[in-house]
């Protein structure tokens, strides 16, 4: 069966790709159309004015869809692309694509081996799979499509592993079964590695073990989530340490903290939690000789915004928001909200911008925090990237409304228990008996204490205002990535299917990496790794310059993972 992306049209069928470019044209980029509605509106000319702007035709577009951008101008309410055989849409309603040929057929950009079972299919009965290489890479694509219980005599796996601006695919393998899919459709189980003397009993008590590890039974899962439609927490917790980080990768590791004149405490692993080493270095109170420790809380600054991200995908997998959800059905009064949503604030394309201003006292509630940012943001309606922390304080009160519970109580019930963190505070709300860091510049002379400023951190809300310890971050990143905080198919959709993009707080990079940073008060705080957790750096300073501290971060990344 062969099949082509196409755009259902009123009456027709209409190739999504193609057509030249005019002589008008000024850009020769293509984009897909945002997900999950896949309802995109379509203007014949250019909407200039409001009376233009209400009346565009609704289009449904395939997922899979890449659409060359022929003008891009602007219009009325923002900014818009003419995408070849569709028309004018709206530019926030597209992605761009940065790994796609001249033809407009996408590149694998990253490509590795990977043997895994197909063990189940969400909320499928039938697999879709594409037989000539993952959708989009060809011009014209052939499909094949494969039942459960086909995929399940066939004993199928997964023979590679590869990326495009389309998301992550896998290759497929079987008895008469072959082709990519989507990696977000489809659930893997890791062959065991028993001994071939094992028995039969035996391999079963270990499949059966797995399938627990899988789905845990409802008296099991967290109160918090266990209304999520078919998602739970399965927690991994930082282990004994098993690392296979040398002793002599790790004097390289000191020695750059040290020229670097580093403060602070380091998390690294090659091998996930089990591999987990945690470092100190330096002082956190100079004064008293008070040494930084291994549980120290360090305030999170922007990696916050990871957390705020996991608890919106929290709420979309029980169904009280969506991707989609305008900013107007919770703050109406900020303009534009009927053209801001959920996907956008997460993105950072919501085109709210506002500065870091600091309250003249400390503020004091979390209704506090959100009015501050209403009242300093400003709403252009150009959705374009811009990093805003106003952006994570608006999602906080979004959670907030939706749940009738604060932002702080939602991430004590939606994070905290069910990964059972044990060093992870709110900014005023840190025990006396833990080492609180003050930050410091180095100089010359010595270690110069740089002023902490708590009205700053109490207008932070979702997006810097708790503190917590590498350990308790790694834990909280690494449940995460490994699907098990918000399951596989709501981190595929709150990462945009790990497009090279920021998606709900983390930078999606090439080469399988993600990226998480954040500078408050002269702390630094970053996270460098792979996209599935298992290689980490968790790099948290109270002395450092901001450059310096992502420069040492990458470092050591290169250093515990060459490869």
């Amino acid at each position: 069966m062969q099949r082509l992306p196409l755009l259902m049209g009123v009456g027709s069928l209409v190739l999504l790709l193609g057509g030249s470019l005019t002589a008008q044209a000024d850009t020769t980029d293509f984009v897909r159309l945002r997900e999950p509605t896949n309802q995109v509106a379509v203007y014949d000319q250019l909407p200039r004015s409001t009376r233009t702007l209400a009346r565009p035709q609704q289009r449904q577009v395939s997922k899979s869809a890449v659409f060359k951008v022929l003008q891009r101008q602007l219009g009325a309410s923002g900014m818009y692309l003419k995408l070849a055989q569709l028309g004018w849409v709206r530019q926030a309603s597209t992605i761009q694509l940065t790994h796609v040929r001249a033809n407009g057929t996408l590149v694998i950009f990253k490509q590795a081996p990977m043997i895994d079972q197909v063990s189940e299919l969400p909320g499928q009965t039938t697999l879709t799979l594409t037989t000539n290489g993952p959708i989009g890479t060809q011009t014209h694509t052939d499909y094949r499509d494969v039942s459960a219980k086909d995929l399940r005599q066939a004993h199928v796996k997964t023979t590679q592993v590869a990326w495009t601006d389309l998301g992550k695919f896998y290759q497929l393998q079987g008895h008469q079964v072959s082709g990519w899919v989507n990696a977000s459709t489809v659930v893997l189980t890791t062959p065991s590695k028993h001994k071939k003397s094992a028995t039969k009993k035996q391999v079963k008590r270990v499949q059966t073990k797995r399938q627990k590890v899988a789905k845990p039974t409802k008296n099991k899962q967290s109160a918090a989530i266990k209304h999520q439609a078919s998602q739970s927490v399965k927690t991994k917790r930082p282990a004994k340490p098993t690392s296979t980080i040398s002793t002599a990768t790790m004097a390289k590791i000191n020695a750059l903290i040290n020229q670097n004149h580093l403060m602070g405490t380091l998390l690294v692993t090659n091998s996930g939690p089990k591999g987990v080493q945690i470092q100190s270095y330096g002082e956190a109170d100079v004064a008293k000789q008070q040494a930084n420790t291994n549980n120290e809380a360090y305030p999170l600054a922007s990696l916050q915004k990871a957390v705020t991200g996991a608890l919106i995908q929290q709420l979309i997998n029980r169904g009280k928001l969506r991707m989609t959800t305008p900013l107007a059905k919770f703050y109406p009064n900020v303009p534009y909200a009927n053209q801001i949503t959920i996907r956008e604030l997460l993105d950072h394309k919501s085109g709210i911008q506002m500065g870091e201003p600091v309250p003249t006292s400390i503020l004091p509630n979390e209704a506090a925090a959100v009015a501050f940012t209403l009242n300093h943001l400003t709403s252009t309606n150009d959705h374009v990237w811009h990093y805003s922390n106003a952006n994570f304080t608006i999602l906080a009160g979004i959670i907030s409304k939706v749940t009738g519970q604060s932002y702080w109580h939602n991430v004590q019930t939606g994070i905290i228990k069910p990964l059972k963190l044990r060093n992870m505070y709110l900014y005023n709300q840190i025990p006396a008996r833990a080492v609180t860091p003050l930050s410091y510049t180095y100089t010359a002379t010595g270690s110069v204490a740089d002023p902490i400023s708590d009205p700053l951190l109490s207008s932070e809300l979702g997006c810097g205002n708790l503190y917590a310890s590498v350990g308790d971050y790694y834990t909280v990143i690494y449940n995460l990535l490994a699907g098990h905080l918000v399951g596989l198919a709501g981190l595929a959709q709150l990462s945009d299917q790990a497009a090279l993009q920021y998606s709900g707080g983390i930078y999606y990079q090439a080469n399988q990496r993600v990226r998480i940073g954040g500078a408050d008060n002269s702390f630094h705080t970053v996270y460098e790794g792979t996209n599935n957790g298992r290689v980490g750096v968790v790099l948290f300073t109270n002395q450092s310059r901001w450059k310096v501290a992502n420069a040492v971060a990458v470092q050591i990344l290169q250093l515990i993972n060459p490869s």
